[in-house]
């Protein structure tokens, strides 16, 4: 295991020793590193170790590869992007999680579908607007009810399009059910 400091590679031992990796060359690109970061007086030794440590972006999997020799050519260029990714990440890990908006829901009706899943009608509030739900749920391993995909979502203006729909499933079922009463009787 090689690991990397501001003077240089070592192994995990702490020797100095490193087969893979050639003290004199880690040496220079460890240089070129540090002269790629001349323009940003705030960037450090430190920063760029933490920066190749923490963030995993094609950046910094660049600047690793090239300072343990794997890769070729001048990747020293890469060294500030992965500088300002690493800062990035410092500012949106700092930053207070943003507090989700209460939603409230109230399940107003439910009835059992079978296989131990439910259909529970729902009036729920997302973003400040009110929302008429129609969801299958299942009971999860721990007990608990989880929604699913299947159902629908819809305004309550049109509530009354859900019934009309409803309403005519309902005479569609009766009609087909008289057809098949009449045949069945007939025949």
């Amino acid at each position: 295991m090689v690991g990397v400091s501001a003077g240089g590679a070592s192994d995990a031992n702490g020797g100095e020793g490193v087969g893979a990796v050639d003290d004199s060359a880690f040496e220079a690109r460890w240089a070129a590193a540090l002269a790629a970061l001349g323009d940003d007086p705030a960037a450090s030794a430190a920063e760029l170790l933490e920066a190749l440590r923490t963030v995993k972006t094609p950046a910094g999997v660049r600047v690793a590869f090239w300072l343990m020799g794997v890769l070729r050519g001048d990747q020293s260029r890469s060294v500030p992007v992965l500088l300002r990714q690493y800062r990035r990440h410092l500012e949106a890990t700092a930053r207070p999680k943003r507090e989700r908006p209460e939603t409230r829901n109230e399940h107003v009706y439910e009835f059992e579908r079978g296989k131990g899943e439910v259909v529970r009608a729902t009036v729920a509030e997302f973003r400040g607007k009110r929302q008429l739900h129609l969801r299958t749920w299942f009971r999860g391993r721990d007990g608990a009810m989880r929604c699913t995909k299947r159902g629908i979502a819809i305004a309550p203006e049109l509530l009354p399009e859900l019934e009309a729909a409803v309403r005519a499933l309902r005479e569609a079922v009766e009609r087909i059910d008289a057809q098949a009463g009449s045949s069945s009787e007939s025949g």
